[in-house]
């Protein structure tokens, strides 16, 4: 907004107001940096006035591909630790109605844009795996690419940009919608129990979801609230797992529960209608699994349970629910006997192991 109200010779807050008072947005953001033509409407005068921004010239970049530092041993593996060849690069221009411009990267993982003007861009970049790159992975690597998006506001003030990419992989089940905050209204107060989270099948084949472990991982600034720092950090950032307290595994002897590629299913911690009981709840009547705190618990028949395998014991005996700036996590079935426990904060904690 400040360039454009230099371009007009006008104080910032007197061109808000006439954008205003014409019935146009305010611009601002990403549209100060574009080459509109913004109508001002000078009320003083009582006519409408055309300025156009500076002409800022096309700018060089480089975009340079790595691999997420989590998937640093899949890229290892492929030899690929410096950079990501022949990725695939589709860039889109916000401000335009013009085609995608396709480019393809470079060997060592970089693509150079030398004229690329000034605009707002949404970037895509892909790489998928041949036959003959996944049988170099490790047995148990399902990966079959490496994919990522971004948004890109050119100029750009540095000459190169690393972007990481993330590792997509075949079985790969994802939380795609997590409602788990309490819901609350100046009249009823606080309501814990209308939760919810749904799982997605990313993958291309069939995956079961018999025995997988669902939970409440440590946020470590508010369920470890001690100081300095340092006392929670090495929880916190635990590269062998992720702490928790509260989690709880769903039913199945290993096939029961298949979910195909691209459904998804609903785990809500009361599988009824809420709506009774508060005005802002949910109807959770057709989740396809409930947590199940015990007999004290409401339990829907018609949905399968999900049972408490915690180190501790979820308070107000309704199941797995989510308070206010928690973590979910979703963990492959692993020997609960094994798990590793330690007490500090609050109380008693285990480690999910990062294998799961």
């Amino acid at each position: 907004m400040e360039q454009v109200a230099e371009a007009c010779g006008i104080k910032r807050r007197a061109l808000e107001y006439r954008f205003w008072k014409a019935g146009l947005p305010a611009p601002g953001g990403c549209f100060a940096r574009c080459r509109l033509l913004l109508a001002v409407h000078h009320l003083e005068h009582h006519r409408t006035e055309l300025v156009s921004l500076p002409y800022q010239p096309p700018s060089p970049i480089t975009l340079v591909f790595h691999p997420d530092s989590a998937d640093a041993a899949t890229a290892s593996a492929l030899g690929w630790s410096a950079g990501i060849p022949g990725i695939e690069i589709t860039l889109i221009a916000d401000s335009t109605n013009s085609a995608p411009q396709v480019f393809q990267g470079s060997d060592s993982g970089t693509l150079a844009l030398d004229q690329l003007p000034a605009g707002v861009y949404s970037v895509g970049a892909v790489r998928w795996l041949a036959d003959s790159e996944r049988a170099k992975l490790p047995p148990g690597d399902d990966a079959v690419g490496f994919m990522t998006r971004f948004g890109l506001a050119a100029p750009v003030a540095a000459a190169r940009l690393p972007i990481a990419m993330v590792a997509d992989r075949r079985h790969g089940i994802v939380i795609s919608e997590w409602k788990g905050d309490p819901l609350f209204t100046g009249t009823e107060g606080t309501y814990y129990f209308s939760a919810y989270l749904r799982l997605y099948n990313n993958g291309d084949t069939t995956v079961y979801l018999d025995g997988l472990i669902i939970g409440d991982g440590l946020a470590s600034q508010f369920s470890y609230p001690n100081f300095p720092c340092s006392l929670y950090q090495p929880y916190a950032f635990d590269p062998l797992g992720v702490w928790a307290n509260w989690f709880y595994q769903l039913p199945g002897r290993g096939r029961d529960y298949p979910l195909p590629p691209g459904e998804s299913v609903v785990l809500a911690t009361d599988a009824i209608d809420h709506r009774p009981l508060f005005s802002e709840g949910l109807d959770l009547r057709g989740a396809d699994f409930e947590f199940y705190g015990g007999s004290a618990d409401v339990d829907n028949p018609s949905v399968p349970n999900a049972v408490d395998v915690g180190v501790r014991s979820m308070p107000l005996g309704h199941g797995l629910f989510w308070q206010l700036a928690a973590v979910a996590f979703v963990a492959l079935p692993f020997d609960l006997a094994t798990i590793h426990t330690e007490f500090f904060g609050n109380g008693l904690w285990g480690r999910i192991p990062a294998s799961a």
